[in-house]
């Protein structure tokens, strides 16, 4: 980063993603609503919300990259959205949205795909391309961790969206959490490593593909959408792994997509996929990266309680190993204030108590895999550390194996006791390659 550019970029670091989501409010008088607290809590304060918005007339562009970057998106097609933002820049004419996709190195055939057939990754390129676009006539930029979504070979489009505004003398705002990376390098001096991470006794399990294919049907409503395949390929249709796994893999290759397959949500067309350990065999279970969506509405407790309602005893577990993980990494926040607040204990709501509900719902069930999807969603990284760690131990107590699905694997290095690479073929087909075992 050059000493030009940090004259126009504000670096703000939070303990928590609260805090974080509070000063992207501030900033942009835009609300990411709080939707662990539960639909009750959420209905309630829309109109708090629609009135403190209504207050505040905008007389100039800011473009803002939110913390879930789909939460900026506002058109069902790439297209239309890159299109809109060029209506509004006359002199970029010349630059169409053709143009935009080969600088951000996607497939133009995405420009015609759901935006909400993307990946995570890919919508945050979007949101760049966007940005990027709007930076002669936007009066800043607030960009809110972008390394949760973005493969390190990625990083280089930060610098590009920055050096936009740069260009145009407008300023940036950067919202990270601790010990979040910035993507660049000159201001990661306290990016947390996992290097130094003491390892986790390993657990046995096996991954069993035999070249499983997904097909996402054409559809044509609510939106439309070309037909999609993915095909999964392994070196072994046996894959022998050890528990810690973690899971690597470039944007838009199926990190999300292998996990729902395993879980069964996605059924195949061809092949099959299956997981044991020597405690378990069958499906696995997934705490998703957009994980708030599994909470359905309610609350942490809440959740536990829908879930367990007819199994007391499952409930019971379930709520002791909640009340268990939580206070672990409370105890390590006063120890270390920079890991950020666990949340209400009595009535909990916070985004980290959201991911302990919902770990330790699957971890009270007989499954043989727990994957964690993109831990560090949401959370500080010292926090994810934390959650991971505490989680894999528990599991292993209860002959479950565990994956860690990152693209900042260095995060999640000290735990790991295998790793697994995701990448494409010649073909175009998803590759399944065990690195180290």
């Amino acid at each position: 980063m050059t000493t030009e550019i940090s004259d126009i970029l504000s670096v703000s670091r939070f303990a928590t993603a609260e805090g974080r989501d509070s000063a992207f409010r501030q900033k942009t008088h835009i609300v990411i609503p709080n939707l662990v607290a539960g639909r009750a809590a959420f209905f309630r304060d829309v109109q708090r919300w629609a009135d403190e918005y209504s207050k505040h007339p905008f007389d100039s562009i800011l473009a803002a990259v939110p913390p879930d970057p789909t939460a900026g998106l506002c058109y069902p097609y790439p297209e239309e959205e890159l299109e809109a933002a060029l209506s509004l820049v006359p002199n970029e004419s010349a630059k169409d949205k053709y143009y935009y996709f080969r600088e951000y190195e996607l497939k133009e055939s995405l420009l015609s795909r759901a935006v909400v057939a993307l990946s995570g990754g890919e919508r945050l390129l979007l949101s760049f391309m966007k940005a990027e676009i709007l930076a002669p006539v936007a009066s800043g930029l607030v960009l809110c961790s972008p390394t949760q979504w973005l493969f390190q070979d990625n990083y280089k489009f930060i610098t590009r969206v920055i050096d936009a505004f740069h260009s145009h003398a407008k300023p940036v705002d950067l919202l990270l959490l601790n010990g979040e990376s910035s993507g660049l390098a000159d201001l990661d001096e306290d990016e947390v490593s996992g290097e130094d991470t003491p390892p986790i006794e390993a657990l046995d399990w096996n991954l069993e593909l035999s070249e499983p294919l997904v097909v996402f049907p054409e559809t044509r409503f609510p939106y439309e959408s070309a037909a999609k395949r993915i095909a999964f390929v392994a070196a072994s249709p046996s894959l022998r792994l050890k528990s810690p796994t973690l899971w690597t893999g470039p944007n838009g290759v199926g990190k999300t997509t292998l996990p729902r397959v395993l879980c069964g949500c996605y059924p195949l067309e061809t092949g099959n996929a299956s997981i044991h350990t020597s405690g378990f065999r069958g499906r696995a279970r997934v705490v998703m990266q957009s994980y708030v969506e599994q909470l359905f509405g309610s609350a942490p407790v809440e959740h536990l309680e829908r879930v367990f309602r007819c199994d007391a005893e499952r409930f019971k577990l379930a709520y002791g190993l909640f009340n268990e993980i939580q206070s672990y990494i409370a105890e390590e926040s006063r120890k270390d204030p920079t890991i950020g607040v666990v949340g209400d204990r009595e009535h909990p709501d916070s985004l980290l108590q959201g991911k302990v509900a919902l770990a330790a719902a699957r971890l009270a069930s007989e499954v043989p895999l727990l994957i964690l999807d993109e831990p560090t969603h949401g959370l500080s990284l010292r926090q994810a550390q934390l959650f991971v760690r505490l989680v894999s131990k528990i599991a292993h107590g209860r002959q479950i194996a565990v994956a860690i699905i990152s693209h900042i694997d260095r995060f999640f290095s000290g735990l790991a006791n295998s790793r697994v690479s995701l990448n494409w073929d010649s073909e175009d087909r998803q590759i399944v390659k065990v690195i180290a075992s």
